[in-house]
């Protein structure tokens, strides 16, 4: 059986990063149409979509992973956890929290937590990853950025986890109005 697990970030990107980096994001959380490319040089946006044809004579599109990173939420299993869901991405300020299944997650994670640690402002606690089966926040990987690097520092070596959930929700809550 597959696993599912809950993944969370919030920060806010650099001032300074290109327009097309805000692009990028904007895209990934609002996904519209299919067709966007980014020309980001960086190894994570140059996986190719493209189409196959299903046995049964139907084309299927197929996306690269990073595609929709932030908007593959089940929102099923959601429903068995508190607080909200969702995703928002306004004035450069990304706010995530979702379910996604282990193999899309971890396809993915380590090259984008790379890049969003290379451009957020934020330092410290952003966020964090957990398997649905963990019973609490205590045993999730806590996701940290510090100098644009990720790390996943210990329960113990993180401060202010409470006051990361309440900026969590109150963003959350706050793009569902």
């Amino acid at each position: 059986m597959s696993d599912f697990y809950e993944f969370a970030l919030l920060f806010t990107v650099k001032p300074d990063v290109p327009q097309e980096v805000v692009g990028t994001l904007q895209y990934m959380v609002q996904g519209q149409g299919f067709d966007f490319t980014p020309t980001l040089s960086n190894p994570l946006f140059s996986e190719p979509g493209g189409t196959v044809i299903h046995p049964s004579g139907t084309p299927i599109r197929v996306l690269p992973a990073w595609h929709s990173f932030f908007r593959d939420g089940h929102s099923e299993l959601e429903e068995y956890l508190t607080g909200s869901f969702g995703n928002s991405f306004s004035e450069n300020r990304l706010a995530v929290r979702q379910v996604i299944h282990e193999d899309a997650f971890f396809n993915t994670w380590d090259e984008l937590g790379e890049w969003l640690a290379s451009i957020s402002a934020t330092v410290g606690l952003v966020g964090y990853y957990r398997n649905l089966e963990d019973d609490s926040i205590e045993d999730a990987n806590f996701i940290c950025f510090e100098s644009g690097q990720l790390s996943e520092p210990s329960i113990e070596d993180v401060q202010n986890v409470d006051a990361f959930l309440q900026d969590l929700e109150n963003a959350l809550s706050a793009s569902d109005t």
